[in-house]
């Protein structure tokens, strides 16, 4: 029986029929392990197999370049390659615009391959509101593994996690970020399947006022000499997330 037709049609579609975004769904409803604390509503799914036209690309090193490749590839067989630059600035980051969702615990997962640890991986998403918007972020300083997210006094406060990736372009790690879109608390992160709780810590909130949307970012910070790459891939934004995984 072909998925989609009725039981007695007579038309057979050889090989599989599902895409990528019906696994996720369905991982995400049966709590499958492979998803890693993917609890919420997916509400959105980015693979780059259709291209990066939903995405801000924002380069201020030297060379700096954000580009589809298929060099490394976590599902479909493309990524998105970011290459910091070099010089004062050495960094490069990418937008992803999203629709405003529900207001409760959103959640952004991300992997990244990384093929060299010369210095920073930011991650994390920004909620505005229209008059203002809440920072959520985290800075992974890869050299000493460090993990610091982004206060509502308006600098990085470590977690307290230390964790210096492997950097493998055959590896990609992943993160997920949870926060409280309602109290602008930070709730956990989640980093190769392993959680960290970040409650009672709160998100810098930014007077900027724009129409009520998201904007999921993801950056990279080489040492000023030498490129660093990474594969970004997997981006997958929840919206009712529970309080706890």
């Amino acid at each position: 029986m072909p998925r989609g037709l009725p039981d007695d049609s007579n038309i057979v579609k050889f090989g599989p029929t599902w895409t990528l975004t019906d696994h996720a769904e369905l991982a995400a409803r049966l709590g499958s392990i492979v998803t890693f604390d993917r609890l919420g509503t997916v509400i959105d799914l980015e693979t780059f197999v259709k291209g990066r036209s939903r995405w801000q690309s924002l380069i201020w090193g030297v060379g700096g370049a954000i580009e589809l490749s298929n060099f490394r590839s976590e599902v479909d067989g493309v990524s998105l390659k970011l290459t910091s630059g070099t010089g004062l600035d050495p960094t490069v980051q990418t937008v992803w615009f999203l629709p405003f969702p529900e207001l409760t615990r959103l959640g952004y997962e991300a992997s990244y391959s990384f093929t060299g640890v010369l210095h920073r991986c930011y991650h994390g998403f920004n909620v505005f509101h229209g008059a203002y918007y809440d920072y959520f972020g985290l800075r992974w300083t890869l050299t000493t593994g460090e993990i610091a997210y982004r206060d509502i006094t308006v600098g990085w406060i470590p977690t307290g996690v230390t964790l210096i990736p492997a950097a493998h372009t055959y590896l990609f790690n992943k993160i997920k970020l949870v926060t409280n879109a309602l109290t602008g608390e930070y709730e956990r992160m989640v980093v190769n399947d392993e959680g960290y709780s970040l409650k009672g810590r709160y998100a810098e909130q930014v007077g900027a006022p724009d129409d009520a949307h998201i904007q999921a970012f993801s950056r990279v910070w080489g040492n000023g000499v030498a490129d660093m790459i990474a594969y970004l891939d997997s981006c997958i934004f929840t919206e009712t997330e529970p309080a706890t995984p």
